[in-house]
């Protein structure tokens, strides 16, 4: 019986293992600091999403396409002055699997939330790392001060 026990002790020694986990670099001291890391920052509502592969260092990787109702920007969504017209944005993300390990966010349709993203190749992606979150979240700073300190920085 021993015998076995090593052998499978020895098994569980060599098998390969898979590691994931979420690396954000700092978070932003200042509200300032976080406008200006971002290329979009809006506070809107989720919509609806869909899957969308993207072509990612030689794989394939699946990432949601969510589209929301801006309610108020700061930064990067376009607004004519005066306008009652509805402004739309799409972002790119890979979904939260439970675990976090992928930095991956998840948007529930009909919520308001605060998505900071960046542009590349003309598309929006986000992730936990952007401080993306629900509106609600506990740990956010008053949407005002974004407001204020976007004011400040275009002086």
């Amino acid at each position: 019986m021993s015998a076995r026990l090593a052998f499978a002790f020895a098994l569980a020694l060599l098998a390969p293992t898979y590691a994931s986990a979420c690396s954000c670099r700092p978070f932003p001291e200042t509200v300032e600091e976080h406008i200006e890391r971002n290329d979009v920052v809006f506070l809107g509502n989720a919509l609806g999403g869909h899957s969308i592969p993207v072509w990612e260092d030689g794989w394939i990787e699946i990432y949601t396409s969510t589209k929301f109702l801006v309610i108020s920007s700061v930064k990067g969504v376009a607004r004519r002055e005066g306008s009652d017209t509805k402004s739309y944005v799409y972002v790119r993300h890979k979904e939260n699997e439970g675990h976090g390990a992928n930095c991956g966010v998840t948007f529930v349709k009909g919520e308001r939330y605060r998505v900071f993203a960046n542009s590349y190749n003309q598309k929006n992606y986000t992730s936990y790392c952007y401080l993306t979150r629900k509106e609600t979240d506990p740990a956010n700073v008053p949407w005002i001060e974004y407001e204020r300190a976007t004011a400040a920085l275009k002086k």
